[in-house]
């Protein structure tokens, strides 16, 4: 049995959790919280909340509790607000209550929040400005953060703005917008099928489960990461997955369920890949891929290239776009924007097949406006061999039986 790592401790608003011990014997990915609150002094702490549950519902649940009893935000507590510590803190408070947000969408407000109070928290109410919107970006995008990361923070920290204004909690003035230059991708490639086994078979354990169940879902890396084998059916051949669009049920190949059937006996965990999601976020592409690339000699790609690649697959077997939308959780114009990759090859399969650029040629043999095909044989004509009428006008052409007929205009084209 592997050793498991010990979550670290949250902060949700005055609540403080940490866990006592574990992990749960039927269930690892269980651990014993407790959940308290300090009264003045570190010492003097009250106990709210303990029990069974993983990380990220012990942030729901200490997210819930900020809103009852004497955690509620009075008015006392509201007029002192003075720092955007306490702005956010209220503020994720009250979208934990919101039934129109998902757990995805409250999880991304909960660590948007988690960021800016680490940068600003501590600036006063009133010396907000766009230039504290700066100074987190500044801060955040020299430590590494994505630019696609920072924008959502600082969407949230807006979004908190506006809500304060509406309670009347903040000074009535918008805090403006920040310019946040997206660096273009540094790895788009999307790699095809053969260099896609050739990594497979460099590796082994949860890399080689995940890079698998990337390859033959198009789910992101979130959505396997948290996979359950709740999530699996194998009677049924389906798979469960939940991520930022929602939860969506889609089938399994046979390949797939025979890695599953394999996998199974190797994982004692709650989670299908056994490791946490950060694991697969930080070491799936930085540390496995990279090395599985470069001993296999293939062009490096990441999680991200594999979820095109089953995209392309989809499209080049002739799947329409509304099914290849619902597979991989994306509305068609977004897969299409963001996920289709036309190769060469693509290109060039579509102009032959379209036959773009080929002038269409025709046979047309007309004979007194009919058309004939080109292997027909003129009539065969006699010589004349009396001498022409005095008067007579253009020469005419006779049968045998004496049949007067038109010359023939014949115009032979080839028809493709």
């Amino acid at each position: 049995m592997d050793k498991r790592r010990r979550p670290t401790k949250i902060t949700v608003g005055p609540i403080r959790a940490r866990v006592v011990r574990g992990p749960h014997k039927e269930d690892v990915s269980l651990w014993y919280w407790r959940a308290v609150v300090y009264r003045g002094t570190a010492s003097d702490e009250v106990t709210l909340w303990t029990g069974w549950a993983t990380k990220a519902d012990v942030e729901s649940i200490c997210a819930g509790l900020v809103w009852d009893g004497e955690l509620t935000p009075s008015e006392e507590s509201i007029e002192e607000m003075r720092t955007v510590r306490d702005l956010l803190e209220c503020w994720v408070a009250a979208q934990e209550e919101r039934a129109d947000l998902t757990h995805h969408g409250k999880r991304n407000y909960r660590l948007a929040a988690l960021h800016l109070v680490k940068t600003t928290g501590k600036v006063s109410i009133a010396q907000v400005c766009p230039e504290t919107l700066a100074r987190h970006r500044d801060r955040r995008m020299h430590k590494g953060a994505a630019a696609s990361t920072v924008k959502q923070e600082i969407k949230a920290l807006r979004a908190a703005w506006a809500w304060g204004r509406r309670l009347g909690i903040v000074p009535d003035r918008p805090l403006g917008s920040l310019k946040i230059k997206t660096p273009p991708v540094r790895n788009n490639h999307t790699p095809v099928a053969q260099d896609v086994v050739k990594v497979v078979e460099l590796l082994d354990g949860w890399p080689r489960m995940a890079v698998l169940l990337i390859f033959a879902t198009g789910a992101r890396v979130g959505e396997i990461a948290g996979l359950r084998w709740s999530d699996v059916d194998v009677e049924r051949r389906t798979l469960r997955l939940t991520g930022k669009t929602g939860v969506r049920v889609i089938p399994m190949g046979t390949q797939l369920i025979e890695a599953f059937q394999s996998w199974r006996q190797d994982s004692i965990d709650g989670l299908v890949l056994g490791v946490s999601e950060n694991m697969v976020r930080n070491h799936l592409n930085a540390r496995y891929l990279v090395r599985a690339c470069a001993q296999a000699g293939v062009e490096r790609f990441t999680p991200h290239g594999l979820r095109r690649a089953a995209v392309d697959s989809l499209l080049r077997a002739g799947v329409d776009v509304g099914t290849a939308s619902a597979i991989l959780g994306h509305s068609p114009s977004v897969m299409l924007q963001h996920y289709r990759r036309a190769t060469l090859d693509d290109q060039r399969k579509a102009i032959e097949s379209s036959r773009l650029g080929v002038i269409p040629k025709r046979w047309n043999t007309v004979v007194r406006g009919s058309f004939a095909p080109p292997n027909v044989q003129k009539p065969a004509q006699k010589t004349r061999t009396t001498p022409p009428r005095v008067n007579e006008k253009a020469p005419r052409t006779l049968r045998s039986e004496g049949q007067v007929v038109l010359p023939t205009v014949v115009h032979w084209m080839d028809w493709n």
